[in-house]
């Protein structure tokens, strides 16, 4: 099967997503496949060792998945929507920021933590597959960038943000912060891989913005 981009970005339809996502039986499948693809190279892997993970039989994978690329994407992506929404929902509440920043950072590093080898494993792929993988996940970024956004926005209403930077530059860059904590700090101290630490690290640049405005 030839990977293209349009493959990919069907994957990430609302309507795919919530069949996969009110199926007990998908949830289970895609766990299996998250520890198989964590734990081998991607090549290696069949749907006959997932069935076996699973306790299914191929039949009941085809029902959901129609081939491992399939499979693997889905796995990859699983939980963002949930992510997203608690991103959503702590732009809106009404207790103090910091405490609502904490809480969604923590959100976003648990979900990269989650997905930490499966999307390493897809950066090892080859240029083709790669490249249509990326295409489809830039567009979900956008989504927790833009979520992400909605409460660092919040922040900045409350006088606990800088005015001068938009919210989605802000918000690209906390993300990035979180992500190279969550996937490329494993060996440093605990002191660099907690979130407070990425939050005071973050806001020393980010908070109430001095006189001189960027240009």
């Amino acid at each position: 099967m030839e990977l293209t981009s349009q493959f990919y970005y069907s994957l990430w339809e609302p309507k795919v997503r919530n069949e996969l996502k009110e199926s007990p039986k998908a949830i289970q499948i895609m766990q299996a496949a998250e520890r198989l693809f964590a734990g081998g190279r991607f090549h290696e892997i069949t749907m006959e060792d997932v069935c076996r993970c699973a306790g299914v039989g191929k039949g009941t994978i085809y029902r959901y998945f129609s081939d491992k690329d399939d499979l693997f994407i889905r796995t990859a992506v699983r939980g963002i929507d949930e992510l997203v929404s608690q991103l959503k929902s702590h732009a809106g509440e009404k207790r103090p920021f910091e405490s609502r920043l904490l809480d969604a950072c923590r959100s976003v590093c648990s979900f990269f933590k989650s997905r930490r080898l499966i999307l390493h494993m897809m950066q090892s792929q080859n240029s083709h597959k790669r490249s249509a993988f990326c295409a489809g996940w830039s567009q979900y970024r956008k989504s927790i960038v833009s979520a992400l956004a909605d409460v660092l926005s919040a922040g900045s209403a409350e006088g606990m943000i800088r005015k001068d930077v938009p919210s989605n530059v802000l918000s690209n860059l906390l993300l990035g912060l979180l992500r190279t904590t969550a996937r490329d700090l494993t060996d440093a101290a605990e002191t660099f891989r907690r979130t407070e630490f990425v939050i005071e690290f973050f806001l020393r640049a980010a908070g109430p913005a001095p006189d001189k405005e960027f240009s």
